[in-house]
């Protein structure tokens, strides 16, 4: 159980990171009227995947408390746990509307925007998704010690 958490909590600070720079990237991409690039594009792409990845530690680790008892109980997991998972799927289906976009035309200052608005979207449910959780858990630095 322990490595899973350690993946679980050292995947959402790279995600962060990942954030951060396409809130910023998108947001000036947007502003300055820039055209939409291999950046942009690269961003677009890993979002997502990181996304995913935090999405099935989190899955493993859900069902790992559930079978923890020796055998399979979802009673254990408690309310928090079932508010933290729904909130995280929800969290991932927003991650891939983008996908939804690759094809169309658009401009790309509109590209741009509409990044930015599911980037910033996807951060306030991400935000819902952790205050659900116990405030003793929500921000700890996992280490595994």
């Amino acid at each position: 159980m322990d490595i899973l958490r350690l993946l679980h909590s050292w995947n959402r600070w790279l995600l962060l990171v990942v954030i951060v720079v396409a809130v910023i990237y998108f947001l000036i991409g947007w502003l300055q009227k820039r055209p939409w690039d291999s950046r942009a594009s690269t961003l677009v792409r890993v979002f997502p995947i990181l996304v995913d990845i935090q999405w099935a530690l989190g899955l493993l680790f859900f069902l790992q408390l559930a079978f923890s008892s020796g055998s399979f109980d979802l009673g254990v997991l408690g309310r928090h746990n079932w508010e933290h998972a729904f909130t995280m799927t929800i969290a991932l289906l927003l991650a891939h509307v983008p996908m939804m976009w690759r094809k169309r035309a658009m401009s790309d200052e509109k590209r741009y925007r509409n990044h930015f608005l599911v980037v910033v979207g996807l951060v306030a449910v991400i935000v819902l998704g952790i205050f659900v959780l116990p405030s003793v858990i929500q921000w700890r630095f996992y280490t595994g010690a």
